[in-house]
């Protein structure tokens, strides 16, 4: 039970560490919404310019620029929600990792061009093989397991029959006179 133990705690660590990593990743995403929203609101604001000009000019009528102006507004309300959703990523990225709140903590988005990828493939039953020898969760089930063995010999053990024998010496002194 103690070898479970230490491999529950194992369990525990890597638990934590997914969540780090999920953490990670979520707030990449939150960013990579924040850059595109911010690029289409910047087209936006470029697109409403252009037609700006073209309703001066009498080539637009003003209902276009209206639509315009009112697509501006609902991208950068977007942007705001993208900008919003990727502080709190961060915030709670900082709090996985016991930071304080207000420190001064970015992520830099990795590039994927100097990224190295593994081209290795496994066979599933490799993969299998390899984590039942290494995944902390089955190596505890199996000490569990030997445990839980010991205790139903020892339940056996009690349940069973025993033969036991005894003996006694007595000395008897016996005075006649």
């Amino acid at each position: 039970m103690y070898q479970a133990g230490l491999e529950a705690e194992k369990i525990a660590r890597n638990t934590l560490i997914i969540e780090i990593l999920g953490q990670y990743y979520q707030v990449l995403y939150a960013k990579g919404l924040e850059e595109a929203s911010k690029m289409q609101l910047g087209l936006s604001e470029e697109q409403n310019f252009r037609i700006s000009k073209m309703v001066e000019t009498g080539k637009e009528a003003l209902s276009k620029q209206y639509e315009m102006e009112s697509q501006v507004s609902a991208d950068r309300l977007s942007y705001t929600i993208a900008h919003n959703t990727a502080s709190q990523a961060l915030t709670t990225f900082k709090h996985l990792l016991q930071l304080d709140p207000e420190s001064d903590f970015d992520l830099l988005i990795p590039d994927p061009e100097k990224m190295l990828i593994s081209d290795e493939s496994y066979e599933t039953d490799s993969i299998y093989r390899i984590a039942s020898q290494i995944l902390p969760r089955l190596k505890a089930i199996e000490y569990e397991l030997k445990a839980n063995k010991k205790q139903v010999s020892a339940a056996r053990g009690l349940v069973a029959p025993e033969i036991s024998i005894g003996g006694a010496v007595f000395t008897v002194i016996t005075d006649t006179q």
